[in-house]
């Protein structure tokens, strides 16, 4: 499918409406107010990158699941989003589908950036995994996300 196509899908750039447009400070303090307890985290299929970010908020303390936001392997359900304080995604192109086929509204939506080419990374272990393993610390602490296992 060419960007073209891409862009006429009724899904696409639905992540403009939901992503926050405050700077990091805000997205940071928002967070902390909230205090969320329950975060679910969505990839496409649900399995490698959301299954890390999971992983490394169950490390901190969080109740963290990952689901996917294409219907395949591992699918998000609106119960999940219900059943969420936060909802971190780890592309766009997942918060578009999401934004489209679900109800949203009143939730905090993150995204933490990650490429799926990390995903061989992740499931081969090692060095590489470690690397995105870092990556992903960084950027929940940027977010806000403590650890709260300590």
């Amino acid at each position: 499918m060419s960007l073209t196509e891409f862009l006429k899908q009724p899904y696409a750039n639905a992540a403009e409406k939901i992503l926050p447009k405050e700077n990091v400070e805000q997205q940071r303090q928002q967070v902390g107010e909230k205090d969320p307890q329950k975060i679910l985290c969505v990839c496409m299929a649900g399995v490698n990158r959301s299954g890390a970010i999971a992983e490394e908020l169950k490390n901190r303390g969080y109740e963290s699941w990952n689901k996917g936001a294409h219907s395949g392997v591992n699918p998000i359900t609106q119960e999940d989003i219900n059943e969420a304080d936060l909802i971190i995604f780890a592309s766009v192109t997942a918060v578009d589908i999401a934004a489209y086929n679900f109800n949203l509204e009143g939730k905090i939506v993150r995204m933490l950036p990650i490429s799926e080419a990390v995903s061989p990374a992740i499931r081969r272990g090692g060095a590489g995994r470690e690397k995105v393993m870092g990556d992903i610390r960084e950027n929940l602490d940027i977010l806000g996300l403590e650890n709260k296992a300590n």
